[in-house]
C-alpha cells in the first residue's frame, strides 16, 4: 500500500499510450506522468485510488537514453500530446505495445505492423481543438480548460493556420470546438453549442484556404460530446472526409 504526499524511490518498467511511466509499489501500480520506460525516480503519490495510484514526478536518478527536452513550452499543462519528451523510436514502439495489448486483452490474435512515424513533427492528420477565452487548443492535463496556441508542433501547418483564422471569425458565435480531418484534402468542422449559421464563415473561409475540401457543421450543449454521435450537416462538398 502508499501512502499519500510521500515520496518513493521507483524504477520506470513501461510507458503507456497516455505518456504515463508505469511502476509498482507492493504490487499496487502507479502511474507517473513524464517518466520513461527504465528510469530510476523519485515520486510523489498525489491521488490514490483502490488499485493504482498516480504520483509526480520530482527527480529523475537515471535518465533514459531516449529522453530528450521538449522543445514546446506548453508540453507540462497542455494535454494535446504526451510524447515530446522521448525520441521517435520509443514514441513508436509504445504506441505498437499499445495496438498489441488491445487486441490480446480481447483474446484476438493479430499480425500488428511496425508503427512507424516519418516525421516527429506536423504528422497529425484529425484533431480537434477546443475554444478558450482567446482562441483554439487543446484541453490541459487532467482539465477541461483550453491550453490556447497559435501553433502546435504535431498539427499539419494548415491546421493551425485554419483554427486561428476561424478563432477571429467565429469568437462572437457560441463556438465549443474546430474539427479538422485531412485526406486529399481538408475538412473543416466547426461545432457549436447551439445552431448557426454558418454559410458567412464557411465562404470566408473558402475563399482564404483553397485546399479546404469540404465544410460541415454540428452542434452539441451536453457536457461531454463524442464526435461518432455529432450529426453532421454538409456545409460546402462532399460531405465527412475518412
Amino acid at each position: 500500500m502508499v501512502n499519500l504526499n510521500e515520496i518513493y524511490d521507483v524504477t520506470i518498467e513501461e510507458m503507456n499510450i497516455y505518456g504515463n511511466g508505469v511502476c509498482h509499489i507492493d504490487s499496487f501500480v502507479i502511474f507517473v506522468f513524464g517518466a520513461l520506460t527504465n528510469e530510476k525516480c523519485k515520486i510523489k503519490i498525489t491521488k490514490i485510488f483502490p488499485k493504482y495510484a498516480y504520483a509526480q514526478l520530482v527527480e529523475i536518478l537515471e535518465p533514459s537514453k531516449s529522453r530528450k527536452k521538449p522543445n514546446c513550452h506548453s508540453f507540462d499543462k497542455c494535454g494535446g500530446c504526451s510524447f515530446l519528451h522521448t525520441d521517435i523510436k520509443l514514441e513508436n514502439e509504445t504506441k505498437q505495445n499499445f495496438v498489441k495489448s488491445v487486441f490480446s486483452k480481447n483474446k484476438l490474435d493479430a499480425k500488428i505492423e511496425t508503427i512507424v512515424y516519418k516525421e516527429e513533427q506536423n504528422y497529425r492528420n484529425k484533431v480537434v481543438l477546443f475554444y478558450g477565452d482567446n482562441g483554439f487548443g487543446y484541453n490541459e492535463k487532467g482539465s477541461v480548460s483550453v491550453v490556447e496556441h497559435s501553433t502546435c508542433l504535431l498539427n499539419p501547418l494548415e491546421f493551425d493556420e485554419i483554427a486561428n483564422f476561424s478563432a477571429e471569425i467565429l469568437k462572437n458565435t457560441p463556438i465549443r470546438a474546430l474539427y479538422l480531418r485531412k485526406g486529399d484534402g481538408i475538412m473543416v468542422c466547426p461545432i457549436f453549442y447551439e445552431p448557426v449559421n454558418v454559410i458567412p464563415y464557411a465562404t470566408q473561409l473558402l475563399n482564404k484556404f483553397p485546399q479546404v475540401q469540404t465544410v460541415l457543421t454540428a452542434h452539441s450543449n451536453s457536457k461531454d460530446f463524442a464526435l461518432e454521435n455529432l450529426n453532421y450537416k454538409t456545409v460546402y462538398g462532399d460531405g465527412y472526409i475518412t
